[in-house]
């Protein structure tokens, strides 16, 4: 399995909320895959991918249960999601 990537400061919120969430998944020990991961909060292997890789971030509401599952501290990841919607609100206004 390839080890974490260190981040570069021109990575987008999209990666530090992935890498966030891998660092911890790793952290919690090797059982902890994605699809257990997953399990845990109720979605799927290839959601978590998504998310590990900055490819989608997650909602909401699965960014509280990986809060959670995780224990990451509360509300980490999100205003991360928060920040995310908001840049998208503004890009969106832009067209």
């Amino acid at each position: 399995m390839p080890g974490a990537q260190d981040l570069d400061p021109g990575d987008s919120i999209e990666q530090y909320l992935g890498n966030a969430v891998r660092e911890a998944r790793l952290a919690l020990g090797r059982e902890w895959t994605q699809a257990y991961l997953a399990s845990k909060v109720f979605s799927s292997g290839t959601r978590i991918s998504e998310i590990e890789r900055g490819e989608e971030p997650p909602d909401r509401d699965l960014a509280k249960k990986l809060e959670v599952v995780l224990q990451l501290p509360p509300d980490s990841l999100v205003n991360l999601v928060k920040i995310l919607s908001q840049q998208s609100v503004r890009d969106y206004a832009k067209t």
